[in-house]
């Protein structure tokens, strides 16, 4: 953070007063980028998505300064480089890291739990999704997550967030698990052109297969109906400012199934009531994680669409 502040300054100084400045962050706050600014107006985020050049989605983020001028912009620049902006205001890990994470934190838990990685991956890509959990933090690099957990305020961390910072350390720290560019993560990556990835087996050692936790359905459930109330937060919270930008999001930036029409649709997708349900036996058996708020149950009650939520402005 301090180098980014340090850097931003600097390019602040040789800038014309009307001139904007964006951040390509995934995680840190813009608001707390901005605050040595003298003109955090003029600065925002863009958050782009790898393989660029293959991604369409840009997640522009809002500062609590930032001006509408600069979001327009922002808006004009995204669609000058035919990509697809979705604006969303600030919070730590926006709306795409934020919800995205919890796909690749639940894949750890269950893990942990004894579920077989094979399992894991293989029920996520039946559901729809372009890539396993596992295979998704070797891409990130296990290194970077575990940097962004350390560099996220106490304040800030729950239960789920502290446990799957543990999981991540251990790999890295414990057994040098840095993911796909050391060739060691949860695969085991070829030295040679052509070669296969392969599911590291000292996995099987480290977390004992465990029968009765063994439950394909639930394993998918959970996958899935984790990161739909993640981004139903975001969408209550503020964070997002439509149902329609939460399902752009998740389907043009990490790939949700695009059958369920994004993240917030799966809900409805599912069955608003059916989904309520599901997520109260989820927390029952693994944790608050999967607990409900009081506005998704009340749409539930009154037999609403997610999509005819609308948060505050």
């Amino acid at each position: 953070l301090d180098l980014k502040h340090r850097v931003l300054k600097e390019t602040e100084s040789v800038l014309d007063a009307g001139k904007n400045i964006a951040s390509n962050t995934s995680t840190l706050p813009i608001t707390q980028l901005a605050s040595v600014l003298d003109r955090p107006e003029n600065f925002i985020g863009l958050h782009f998505f790898s393989p660029v050049e293959k991604m369409p989605l840009v997640e522009i983020i809002v500062g609590r300064q930032t001006a509408d001028r600069t979001i327009a912009a922002a808006v004009d620049y995204v669609m000058a480089l035919r990509k697809i902006p979705i604006v969303v205001n600030d919070s730590r890990g926006f709306y795409t890291s934020r919800t995205f994470g919890t796909y690749t934190s639940e894949g750890l838990f269950l893990l942990e739990e004894g579920v077989p990685p094979t399992l894991i991956e293989n029920m996520a890509k039946a559901k729809g999704m372009p890539v396993g959990p596992l295979a998704v933090l070797d891409e990130v690099s296990l290194t970077l997550s575990l940097h962004i957990h350390q560099s996220t305020p106490q304040a800030d961390r729950s239960p789920a967030f502290e446990r799957s910072f543990r999981l991540t350390r251990m790999l890295v720290e414990e057994y040098g698990r840095a993911g796909k560019k050391t060739g060691k993560g949860l695969y085991d990556y070829p030295s040679q052109a052509g070669g296969q990835k392969r599911l590291w087996p000292g996995l099987s050692d480290i977390f004992k297969h465990n029968l009765p936790a063994i439950d394909p359905f639930t394993v998918g459930q959970r996958l899935m109906h984790r990161q739909a109330l993640e981004a139903f937060r975001c969408l209550e919270e503020g964070v997002l400012c439509s149902a329609a930008d939460g399902n752009i999001g998740s389907v043009m930036g990490w790939g949700f199934p695009i059958y369920t029409g994004g993240a917030l649709s799966y809900i409805d997708f599912v069955g608003i009531r059916r989904f309520v349900d599901d997520c109260d036996e989820l927390a029952e058996r693994f944790g608050p994680r999967f607990r409900v708020s009081g506005v998704l149950r009340e749409l539930a009650r009154k037999g609403r669409r997610v999509s005819d939520f609308r948060p505050p402005l």
